[in-house]
């Protein structure tokens, strides 16, 4: 069995005295489908969040082989773990131009950014 690609272990969160996840392991197989069900205020958008990076908790994270402490995610993984967020949110320009915004992030050159929004555009027959 190989490693996953994506993992967080040891997980603990609190908020105050409440704590939410205690000792908490997750693994993130490449080229899987995964689903995250709980009731409303269970942690799930709290484990996402925390997953992409955007939220602090005391845990070790894994990708691609490599561990840090969850608040160093280095920058090229930041280009690469992506959150989408239950609000939508687009930037006050076309819609080829807000695909374009998360190519810009990873490094993208122009050409590239505009050819690949224009295919995701045709793909969706927008």
């Amino acid at each position: 069995m190989s490693a996953p690609l994506f993992s967080l272990r040891q997980l603990d969160k609190r908020f105050g005295q409440r704590v939410l996840f205690t000792d908490v392991r997750l693994d993130l197989e490449s080229g899987s489908g995964y689903v995250l069900t709980g009731p409303n205020g269970s942690g799930k958008t709290t484990l996402l969040r925390i997953a992409a990076g955007f939220e602090p908790a005391d845990a070790l994270v894994e990708f691609r082989g490599q561990r840090v402490l969850i608040g160093a995610y280095p920058e090229t993984w930041r280009r690469e773990i992506v959150y989408v967020h239950q609000q939508p949110y687009l930037f006050h320009t076309s819609i080829e131009e807000n695909l374009e915004y998360g190519l810009a992030r990873r490094g993208l050159a122009s050409a590239e950014r505009k050819v690949r929004a224009r295919e995701a555009l045709e793909w969706a027959g927008l």
